[in-house]
């Protein structure tokens, strides 16, 4: 069985010298890679679980309440329609950082006043941090509250440039729940922490089903690993970790909260429904149904928000088209459901619960 030995990461952690090459005694992992072991149980029913949560932070004075899973701030991922009914069930839904455009200036939807469970988000320029704090100064003036959670969101979090715009956004928003990445190991998570003031690290990269960074740069990290590590470094740290990307099925999010993560955001899995936001398609041989799915970094992306993908880029993310799936809610509540049922196989009915009784086992995908 794995095993999780407890280290202090009071101090920064130290990586590998250059052109070190790393030696490890235990594999790295992606959620496929584990399973969960069962044990003697006392819970009855999945409805003795309780999956929500209440998270205090690092730098923000906010008390966060719910079910800590996110959708992504990708365009074919989350709207208006998907938000409402996320925040129906108590999840949060991250906002792409194009919406700021239409908000800097248009009609404010209503769910921007009656929820805390959404994000804003923004890139490091100046000109994307400037308008979300436009969007939010509006929304606080429209609705008489301010926003409680902005993420700062680019694929390498290693950027020092994300360091100092992490740091002005906290003075700017000194009580806001600052999210930012993403990263993959306990370094990465340090500087964000220590040096950006952020509460909440975003964690990943390369694990997403639109994601080619792996296959482009040869960078990343495998999934479950990376959450693990991770989390353990943010809670020496007091603050928190999202699991973002390689979630395919329920019981990765049941793996990813077992491995200690605050929270898990999910794109391709809320991909594809009626309410979806995405290029609807038709298939004329089959007569199937498809919903348009890509990457923030993929050519279709750049030419959409950039202009045209540079001459000095390479797209790293594709489109994928993603049969139909139906109404989101029974997604939603399929996830949910399985999240109860891993639970009340380790006797555990709440989130921390997993986490504290999770053992897992390496397998053979």
């Amino acid at each position: 069985m794995l095993a999780f030995t407890r280290r202090c990461f009071a101090q920064k952690p130290t990586g590998p010298r250059r052109g070190e090459i790393i030696l490890l005694a235990q594999r790295k992992l992606n959620f496929a890679d584990v399973l969960i072991v069962p044990q003697k149980s006392f819970v009855m029913s999945r409805s003795q679980v309780d999956i929500s949560c209440a998270y205090e932070f690092k730098y923000s004075p906010h008390v966060w309440n719910g079910v800590p899973i996110f959708s992504s701030n990708m365009d074919t991922v989350t709207n208006i329609p998907t938000a409402e009914l996320l925040a129906k069930q108590e999840w949060i839904s991250i906002f792409p950082k194009h919406f700021n455009l239409e908000w800097q200036d248009g009609e404010l939807p209503a769910i921007l006043g009656s929820t805390n469970n959404y994000s804003l988000s923004c890139g490091t320029s100046e000109a994307d941090m400037k308008l979300m704090l436009k969007v939010a100064d509006r929304i606080k003036t429209t609705f008489g509250k301010p926003v409680k959670l902005i993420t700062v969101d680019i694929a390498n979090g290693y950027l020092d440039r994300l360091i100092t715009v992490c740091a002005s956004l906290r003075q700017a928003m000194p009580e806001a729940v600052l999210i930012a990445g993403n990263v993959v190991n306990p370094e990465g998570v340090y500087e964000l922490v220590h040096n950006g003031s952020v509460d909440v690290v975003k964690v990943g990269i390369g694990s997403g089903a639109a994601c080619t960074t792996r296959l482009k740069t040869g960078v990343g990290y495998p999934q479950f690993s990376a959450v693990s590590e991770c989390a353990e470094a943010a809670a020496s740290y007091g603050a928190h970790i999202i699991s973002d990307g390689g979630a395919v099925y329920p019981g990765d999010l049941a793996k990813a909260f077992g491995a200690n993560s605050s929270f898990v955001m999910l794109g391709s899995m809320l991909a594809g429904h009626n309410e979806s936001p995405g290029l609807l398609i038709k298939d004329e041989k089959s007569g199937m149904m498809f919903k348009e799915y890509y990457g923030m970094s993929s050519k279709k992306a750049n030419e959409k928000y950039a202009g045209g993908l540079k001459s000095y880029r390479a797209a790293e993310g594709k489109v994928v088209h993603i049969p139909l799936k139906g109404d989101l809610i029974e997604t939603v509540l399929d996830i949910e459901g399985g999240i109860r049922s891993a639970c009340t196989y380790v006797n555990a009915r709440s989130l921390q619960e997993l986490a504290q009784k999770c053992c897992f086992i390496e397998v053979q995908a």
